[in-house]
């Protein structure tokens, strides 16, 4: 019975780490909602952690397969227990090839309290030869704003693909402007990952010509990536909405270029949205997208497939189809109200200056878009907040600095 009822706390960690990741990038959750779905992660932990040794240690055996959010829960809930043995054992997992279990367990250090103890061994890590250890100690002491300033240049030359993503998250994430040399290898890196982490942290750093950069790169279509958008989005301006509205003709980019042009959110995006309702495969994708910029419900057309194929491609995708016709007619009568120039969110006009002062506002999706148009663009210094860690530690950094 009791093997039985740990055994369900696994599955309802497992189950909610995985919904916590979803919601981290939601434009249907805030700041709260996410503090509460913790609040009910963490229950789970905890009882894993009492009660859940022999659980514990028989999936820490071997973690092969279970899954990223399974090594999640695993490590996690191990951490918990504050024992010098279980975070020795979730170190170990840490190490080894790249796969989504050792993700899962870097992303439990990252969602854990540093421990003092593990924060040295991390330290000792960054100076390790071996490639796993320099990229867990990287991304975990990064993302918990503990890292020292090391040297990131010979990260960047390193024949490991993890390390030299890692190394520009790193920069990133700890504002290190002072890397520049190391961002300049990042960029040019053959990973288009890699050079998109770069880009970003270029973009955080306010290194000097960035936003110039990220726009000649789109000049080549086969070197734009659904990560490119999101940030040519959050640091554009309206000048770029025709370069992602093209990337549509790239099938395997068209749900990431219509999000993108919601992140960009000016009105001129509005009608360009519509046309796009009129590319079935587009259609259902665009007027989420429209009405996350106007807040204008596109009615539903009922309407079915037009084929086999288009109906097996679509069979999960449960939003409505938009009724064009119609929406086109709500747009003649409202797109006065909207002007090209300026950015909405759901029909109010966007300010991405309202975030100094209250930093929790918003859905997590649209404040995580704003903060980093902040950090990428303000002329004023803007405090960092980190924006994929439990939602008290993002409170408690809001708290401790006042406004940004």
């Amino acid at each position: 019975m009791l093997l039985d009822i740990l055994e369900e706390h696994l599955e309802e960690a497992e189950l909610l780490a995985r919904r916590r990741d979803a919601a981290l990038g939601s434009d249907a959750m805030d700041l709260a909602g996410l503090h509460t779905l913790e609040l009910r992660l963490d229950a789970h932990l905890d009882a894993l952690a009492i009660t859940g040794g022999s659980v514990l240690s028989e999936l820490g055996e071997d973690l092969g397969g279970s899954g990223g959010h399974v090594a999640f829960a695993w490590a996690a809930a191990s951490l918990c227990t504050r024992t010098p043995s279980r975070r020795e054992d979730v170190l170990r997992a840490a190490r080894g090839a790249s796969s989504p279990e050792t993700t899962g367990v870097v992303s439990a250090w990252c969602y854990a309290p540093l421990d003092p103890s593990v924060r040295a061994r991390l330290g000792a890590w960054v100076e390790s030869a071996d490639g796993s250890e320099v990229t867990a100690a990287l991304e975990v002491l990064s993302f918990q704003r503990a890292l020292d300033a090391v040297p990131m240049e010979r990260f960047s030359r390193s024949p490991d693909p993890r390390v030299r993503a890692a190394a520009a998250r790193a920069i990133g994430r700890m504002r290190r402007s002072d890397e520049g040399r190391a961002l300049e290898r990042l960029m040019r890196d053959p990973d288009p990952g890699i050079r998109d982490a770069a880009l970003e942290a270029a973009l955080l750093v306010r290194m000097p010509d960035t936003l110039a950069r990220l726009r000649a790169i789109g000049d080549d279509e086969r070197a734009r990536t659904a990560e490119w958008l999101r940030l040519l989005a959050s640091a554009g301006n309206r000048s770029d909405a025709e370069a992602i509205r093209t990337s549509l003709g790239m099938p395997h980019l068209g749900e990431a270029a219509l999000s993108a042009l919601a992140t960009l959110g000016y009105g001129a995006c509005a009608p360009m949205l519509v046309e796009c309702m009129e590319d079935a495969a587009w259609a259902r994708g665009a007027a989420v997208a429209f009405e996350r910029i106007t807040g204008i419900a596109c009615p539903a057309s009922g309407a079915r497939p037009q084929s086999e194929q288009e109906e097996d491609d679509t069979f999960e995708d449960l939003r409505p189809i938009p009724d064009v016709p119609a929406v086109r007619r709500l747009w003649e009568t409202r797109s006065a109200d909207f002007d090209p120039g300026t950015r909405y969110r759901r029909g109010r006009p966007l300010r991405s200056e309202d975030w100094l002062t209250d930093p929790s506002r918003g859905s997590l999706q649209t404040r995580r878009e704003e903060l980093f148009r902040l950090w990428a663009t303000s002329p004023k210094p803007c405090r960092d907040v980190p924006l994929d860690a439990p939602a008290s530690r993002q409170r408690a950094a809001r708290q401790e600095g006042g406004p940004l």
